[in-house]
This record gives C-alpha cells, sequence and structure tokens, in this order.
C-alpha cells in the first residue's frame, strides 16, 4: 500500500508548510526510512493524483518543482528542514535570505533547461 505525505492544511491548529516536516519525521520516527518518506512525499502523492507522469520526479518534460537543501535528507528526514531554494515551476520561488543563492534569477523557467 503506498504512503502518501499530506499537509492537513486546513485543519484546526495545523501550520501551513512546516506540518509537512513534522508528518515526514513521524513516519521516519515509525519505521520508514528516510528515502521512503521522501517518495511519500513526492512521487507517490503525485501517482495518487493521476499527476504522475509530469510532476512528481525530477525528468526531462516535466514541470521544474524543486527545493534545494543544504543537508542530506537520505540521510535524516529532518534534514528536510534546511531548504535553501525553492524552485516553482521552474522559477525562484524563494531563496534563503542572506544565503550565496539569495539573488539567483533564471533568465529562463528551469524546464526549458532540460533537454530529453
Amino acid at each position: 500500500i503506498p504512503v502518501v505525505v499530506g499537509s492537513g492544511a486546513g485543519a484546526p491548529l495545523q501550520t501551513h508548510g512546516m506540518s509537512m516536516f513534522a508528518e515526514m519525521e513521524a513516519l521516519q520516527r515509525a519505521g520508514l526510512r528516510p528515502l521512503e518518506v521522501l517518495k511519500a512525499a513526492t512521487s507517490n502523492g503525485h501517482d495518487a493524483l493521476g499527476l504522475g507522469e509530469k510532476r512528481g520526479s525530477v525528468e526531462a518534460g516535466n514541470f521544474a518543482d524543486l527545493v534545494v537543501l543544504q543537508n542530506d535528507p537520505s540521510d535524516d528526514i529532518a534534514n528536510m528542514r534546511s531548504v535553501v531554494l525553492v524552485l516553482k515551476d521552474g522559477r525562484v520561488a524563494w531563496a534563503r535570505p542572506g544565503g550565496r543563492l539569495a539573488n539567483l534569477q533564471l533568465d529562463r523557467p528551469l524546464q526549458n533547461h532540460m533537454s530529453a
């Protein structure tokens, strides 16, 4: 049975965004390996919604939604909290203030840089 991570957004006392980290950490404590948790938070969710062909994995032709981390989440899923940069639809959506990538700008969406 595929496991899917969800934000619970809109539920009482749920903090949008931050609840995802707490849920992923709970799944690791429950026995899932970090890479299994990452799959539950990415491709499993997109597959469950029928979006797996264009989202949920880094492949040529897919939409370029990426999170760049300071630390490796395959060591410990808590490292997902070390976000440095967020790309949404191939464009910079957020960068850690004061970080080396804080002023990164792309001349065109990232997906256009990818080739088959």
